[in-house]
């Protein structure tokens, strides 16, 4: 062990990271929430769009198809 390791500091360190802990995994998965939830608005807007695009081919297909 180096001379310079000031142990009560070290021993600080490591229960402030133990400390952490629960908030990194609180902090992940309201990050991966988030994610989830932006992909979701994304694909539900892209399928607006689309419905929107395509709309007036579908109107006529299905008028030829009477």
């Amino acid at each position: 062990m180096p001379r310079s390791l000031d142990v009560d500091e070290f021993r600080r360190d490591v229960e402030l990271f133990n400390a952490l802990q629960p908030v990194v995994l609180a902090v992940t998965k309201l990050a991966e929430l988030i994610d989830d939830t932006t992909m979701l608005v994304a694909h539900s807007a892209d399928n607006v769009k689309t419905k929107s695009l395509f709309r007036p081919a579908r109107q006529l297909i299905c008028s030829m198809a009477r």
